[in-house]
């Protein structure tokens, strides 16, 4: 037990006495509740490790989609491109210019040969 004594001029003086504050053992950290914080711990680890891997294959994925989507719209585009280059090389009137240039001609009277269809009349 602490003992203060108060001097004050003119008061006589006077033990004041004040109880101690009981002391409190710590509880012990036993094995059992230190091995389920670690467990605890690297559960937690696990799952997160888990999440992470899990977002970053979204990630990826993603870029991954993009990527294919802006090809997909390149070859689009080429696409569009080849089929005006291919009616531009079909039209009749560069056939017949090139034909020219390798010394084709249209043919002459003599070379045609008319072939008259007659119908039968069926019995």
């Amino acid at each position: 037990m602490i003992v203060a004594k108060r001097s004050n001029p003119g008061w006589q003086q006077e033990e004041v006495t004040r109880p101690r504050k009981a002391v409190r053992p710590q509880p012990r950290l036993t094995v059992a509740w230190k091995v389920k914080m670690l467990s605890f711990v690297l559960a937690c680890a696990l799952v997160s490790i888990a999440l992470l891997s899990h977002f970053l294959t979204v990630i990826d994925l993603s870029r991954q989609v993009e990527s294919a989507a802006a090809e997909l719209a390149a070859l689009q585009e080429e696409s569009k491109h080849l089929e005006l280059e291919i009616a531009a090389l079909r039209a009749p009137e560069r056939v017949e210019a090139k034909a020219y240039e390798l010394g084709m001609q249209y043919p002459g009277r003599d070379q045609m040969i008319i072939l008259k269809a007659e119908a039968r009349q069926e019995e």
